[in-house]
């Protein structure tokens, strides 16, 4: 196994992103449709890469490929990190409209680690901000730590927008969050990666009491 860390900035320097993006978002969007064909409505989340972004075929792209799927543009999430965001502001903004006309859900990743604009953050039509791990790793022992994810909690949720904390791999970290009305939670607490074939197993093997703030 090769971590994205590696391969991804390999795979945007020689110009291949672009077919590996489009392979990814095909695959992603057929593996929800065989989900809802066995009666399980999984969303799924997309990362998105810079040079996607800024491709003049996106849209049309990822818009036939939902339709040759059928499957219900809200069961998509598409994710952009803070920092592509910022950096092609105008491109984002115009590409979050069209994506929102058409009814695909949008993400802001590695949320509090770029530049953000709080006047951009308002403009921007999404549905969800990711907090970076890098927040969640010392909410247990780190008062500042908490400050931060509860005022980008009560800000996030003042725009009408849910909030996920990613990386949370203890039940400390987990308490903290759920006192903090975050609104979704991520991480090895629940789960490692597992296969798509297994998502039925692990759904049905899950406590009830764990789905507290999955959404």
């Amino acid at each position: 196994m090769i971590s994205p860390v590696e391969f991804i900035p390999v795979a945007e320097h020689c110009g291949l992103i672009i077919p590996l993006g489009n392979w990814v978002i095909n695959a992603a969007v057929k593996q929800v449709a065989e989900w809802l064909r066995m009666e399980m409505a999984v969303p799924v989340a997309i990362n998105l890469s810079a040079y996607q972004l800024i491709q003049p075929d996106f849209l049309a792209n990822i818009t036939n490929t939902i339709r040759e799927f059928q499957v219900p543009p809200e069961m998509i999430m598409l994710e952009i990190t803070e920092s592509v965001a910022m950096q092609h502001a105008a491109a984002s903004l115009e590409l979050m409209r069209s994506l929102k006309e058409i009814g695909i859900k949008l993400s802001i990743d590695d949320f509090g680690t770029g530049y953000s604009s709080l006047s951009y953050l308002r403009r921007f039509t999404v549905n969800q901000l990711k907090i970076d791990r890098s927040f969640i790793l010392d909410l247990a022992q780190s008062e500042d730590a908490r400050a931060v994810v509860g005022g980008i909690v009560k800000l996030a949720h003042a725009l009408g927008i849910r909030v996920v904390a990613e990386g949370v791999e203890n039940k400390a970290q987990y308490l903290y969050l759920k006192a903090l009305e975050c609104d979704e939670i991520q991480g090895y607490f629940f789960s490692r990666p597992i296969p798509a074939q297994n998502i039925s197993v692990k759904m049905v093997r899950m406590p009830y009491s764990d789905w507290d703030l999955i959404a």
